[in-house]
C-alpha cells in the first residue's frame, strides 16, 4: 500500500500536543509542577506572614492564586509546548519532516520518502500505532512517530483499514 500526503508544521505541532496529552511521563511532569507551584506559593506566603497580626488577606490571595495556577497551568504548558515545537520544526535540520511524503507499507516494513531522504524501517522498529480523528501516528520510539494526516486517505474507512493493517503487523 502506498500513500502520498503533505506533512505541515501544524501536523508536527499536533503530534507534539497529542504526545504531551497521552504520555505518562508528560502527564506526571505536568501534575508535579502543578502541585509544586502550589506548595511554593504556600511556603512563600507562610514565610512572608509569619509573625504578622493580620495575614488573612495574604492567605486569601495565596488561595486564589493557587486555584488559578492549578486550573491554568496545563493551558500555559500547552502553549509553551506548541511554541517550542514550532521553533524546532522551523530549524534547517528539520527539513525532512515537512513537505510531500510518500509512505509505502510492505511485508518488510515502512518506507518514507521525501525530497531529502528515503527511510526504510523494519516492522521491529515500531512499538505502537495511535488513531485519532485527524491523524495516525506510528511510533518508532517513545517520543517520535510517523505522522499521517487523515487527508492522506480518501475516506474514514480507508484510514481505518490502513490502521488495522499496520496494527496487525505490530502485534
Amino acid at each position: 500500500m502506498t500513500l502520498k500526503y503533505l506533512t505541515t508544521e501544524q501536523d508536527w505541532v499536533e503530534f507534539n500536543l497529542y504526545h504531551m496529552r497521552h504520555s505518562k511521563v508528560s502527564k506526571a511532569s505536568i501534575d508535579s509542577v502543578r502541585y509544586i507551584g502550589i506548595v511554593v506559593m504556600l511556603l512563600v506566603t507562610y514565610l512572608l506572614v509569619r509573625g504578622s497580626q493580620d495575614a488573612s488577606l495574604n492567605w486569601f490571595v495565596t488561595f486564589v492564586m493557587s486555584i488559578l495556577w492549578f486550573i491554568y497551568f496545563p493551558d500555559m504548558h500547552k502553549k509553551q509546548v506548541e511554541k517550542q515545537a514550532r521553533k524546532l520544526i522551523t530549524e534547517d535540520e528539520s527539513k525532512g519532516f515537512l513537505g510531500d511524503q510518500v509512505l509505502k507499507v510492505d511485508d518488510e516494513g515502512i518506507t518514507v520518502t521525501n525530497e531529502y531522504s528515503c527511510n526504510k524501517m523494519k516492522w521491529s522498529l515500531f512499538n505502537k500505532i495511535k488513531f485519532t480523528d485527524e491523524y495516525i501516528y506510528i511510533y518508532d520510539s517513545s517520543i517520535s512517530a510517523i505522522i499521517i494526516p487523515a487527508l492522506a486517505f480518501e475516506n474514514i474507512e480507508d484510514m481505518k483499514s490502513f490502521y488495522k493493517n499496520v496494527e496487525e503487523r505490530l502485534t
